[in-house]
């Protein structure tokens, strides 16, 4: 085989292996609904709630714990948590496309494992990383009876641990 021939053999396998490998990074990286993590603004939840003109409808992550009651599902800090700082939780559409390990490992913390109900007496709770959606410009309030300043839209979970027995439950 001539010089030319090889040379111009290598130089098509080297851009064949350069678009196949930033095809696979682009489907790596890419989610549906989901922007890359790594772009995502990591915020301590009491700086979300004491300063939400910065992060009104901005995606963050953020650390808390996800507590549900009978009439309710809360976020909460014990370090900042007041009547005022509850925040409600709903699940914004891109819940569906997220990890369904970490998922299953956030509802069984949450829901008595024998029958799939809120644990009687207390309620279930969950340390978590979640990155999601703060929105705080509802005048009325969010959640059951608009008792609720805050309400984050979970889009996924990054992380989830059992919350210790002696870490404060919310207000």
């Amino acid at each position: 085989m001539n010089r030319r021939r090889l040379s111009i053999m290598v130089g098509t396998l080297m851009l064949c292996a350069m678009a196949l490998a930033a095809s696979g990074e682009a489907q790596r990286k890419h989610k549906p609904g989901i922007k890359p993590s790594s772009k995502t603004l990591t915020v301590a939840f009491c700086d979300l709630i004491r300063h939400p003109e910065l992060y009104n409808k901005k995606v963050v992550r953020t650390e808390a714990i996800s507590a549900i009651g009978i009439e309710s599902q809360v976020l909460y800090d014990p370090q900042c948590s007041t009547e005022e700082t509850r925040t409600w939780v709903i699940h914004d559409p891109a819940w569906e496309k997220a990890d369904k390990k970490l998922q299953a490992a956030y509802f069984a913390l949450l829901f008595d494992k024998n029958n799939n109900r809120i644990p009687r007496g207390r309620s279930g709770r969950a340390r978590v990383v979640l990155k999601g959606r703060l929105e705080a410009s509802n005048k009325d309030g969010y959640g059951h009876l608009n008792q609720y300043r805050f309400q984050f839209a979970i889009m996924g979970i990054e992380k989830v641990e059992r919350v210790p027995e002696d870490v404060p439950y919310w207000p």
